[in-house]
């Protein structure tokens, strides 16, 4: 009989770098998004737009695979929860608490009304202020939150054509679906 190779000696393997971050993977994404939005992952316009994506999101953590598609599935479901959210309006009144979605653009959007579309969304997806030395102060690997709120207040101003519900559905959408949610 044909003899086997030997069998090599053990090799050390040197201690190899990984990323501290990576992407949420399909999975993973669709939880998160669950969580932030308070949308069951069952509901029938979320599950079809997920079982639609699923194969255009992440499949591993490795942020080097991340590709343009996975940004556009990660988009469309995050507008199929944020849609879902809206459109149940039991639940929007619980999220949005006191914001008047029966308000033109210029009523809906005033400083308060901002607040009550911008905080929810932040408080979902920002980890809350920790005591350092006395003082509240950001986590520094998240982003800073006085920019992520300019950036949606931002969006909302370029949105002033667009009817109270969608400015909405946009905003969420923005947000849940951003490096924010995707990054861990």
């Amino acid at each position: 009989p044909a003899e086997l190779p030997p069998v090599p000696e053990e090799v050390e393997i040197a201690d190899a770098e990984y990323p501290a971050i990576g992407v949420r993977h399909f999975a993973e994404i669709n939880a998160t998004l669950a969580q932030t939005t308070t949308v069951e992952p069952t509901t029938d316009s979320v599950l079809t737009v997920y079982e639609t994506v699923q194969q255009q999101m992440p499949t591993s953590e490795d942020l080097d695979g991340f590709l343009s598609a996975h940004q556009a599935g990660v988009m469309q479901l995050s507008v199929a929860y944020c849609t879902a959210l809206v459109n149940d309006t039991s639940r929007r009144a619980t999220y949005f608490s006191g914001f008047d979605f029966s308000s033109n653009y210029a009523a809906a959007f005033s400083t308060t009304g901002r607040a009550q579309v911008i905080d929810p969304l932040m408080s979902a997806l920002l980890a809350a202020e920790i005591d350092v030395d006395g003082s509240s102060t950001p986590l520094t690997t998240q982003p800073d939150p006085a920019d992520m709120r300019a950036e949606l207040n931002n969006l909302i101003d370029t949105m002033s054509s667009a009817d109270t519900s969608t400015v909405v559905i946009a905003t969420c959408a923005t947000a849940v679906g951003s490096a924010v949610m995707l990054l861990q």
